[in-house]
């Protein structure tokens, strides 16, 4: 997606709860445009500073929706979580809408099934999510961020290890001994790709690292020992 397009996107996010404020925050670091909704005004107050467009006001009441430029978002993302039953209500709201894509959020699969029967595109699992999340770091330490790309496969960011300094990665030959294979390296939030396997490991740079899941779990129950 190009630089200009990412930012002519506009998303609304319905429910500023914990996870909702979150990822309008996250969208908006983005370069996207954000409408986020939410009937508790305090709310609202708080996050206006960090969103394009803020209101205070029911999504159930689709003209209240319409007014607010609803038709002109891309996608909307249901995220109550206090109540299914509003969160069906506004999501069955916005398809019957048409408005492009809609994301909402559940708690289970029962809500799941009732979430995809009515033709929502995405469904948000976040506590499930976020326990997967904690337990892999739990579960592997010294990993600093953890991502599921395939089945059986994740990229994760870790720090260096120690015995790794000064060499080189043709030498180390990570992904012979342990299985995984550097993709690149972090300076702070700074990335960039692996020049060669000649690149040497410094310990200012964090490593990211994509490998299957048996040789990182072995990998990282070996340095817990």
């Amino acid at each position: 997606m190009s630089v200009k397009s990412r930012i002519q996107q506009k998303i609304a996010v319905i429910g500023l709860g914990t996870f909702g404020s979150s990822l309008a925050k996250e969208l908006t670091k983005a370069g996207i445009q954000v409408l986020a909704i939410d009937t508790n005004i305090e709310t609202i107050d708080e996050i206006s500073e960090f969103v394009d467009h803020a209101v205070c006001m029911d999504a159930k009441d689709r003209a209240a929706l319409e007014q607010n430029g609803i038709y002109r978002v891309d996608a909307a993302a249901v995220c109550i979580g206090e109540s299914f039953q509003e969160c069906a209500m506004v999501t069955l709201g916005l398809l019957e809408m048409k408005i492009p894509r809609v994301l909402a959020r559940a708690h289970g699969d029962s809500e799941a099934i009732i979430l995809k029967r009515m033709g929502v595109q995405d469904v948000l699992f976040v506590e499930q999510e976020m326990g997967k999340h904690w337990a892999t770091l739990l579960a592997r330490p010294g990993v600093i961020e953890d991502f599921e790309v395939a089945k059986n496969y994740s990229i994760v960011r870790i720090a260096p290890d120690p015995e790794w300094i000064g060499k080189s990665l043709i030498d180390l030959k990570l992904p012979l001994n342990h299985g995984f294979t550097v993709l690149g390296c972090y300076t702070e939030d700074r990335f960039e790709l692996i020049r060669g396997a000649d690149q040497m490991v410094s310990p200012e740079k964090e490593l990211l690292i994509i490998g299957h899941h048996q040789d990182l779990d072995r990998y990282f129950a070996e340095k817990a020992q």
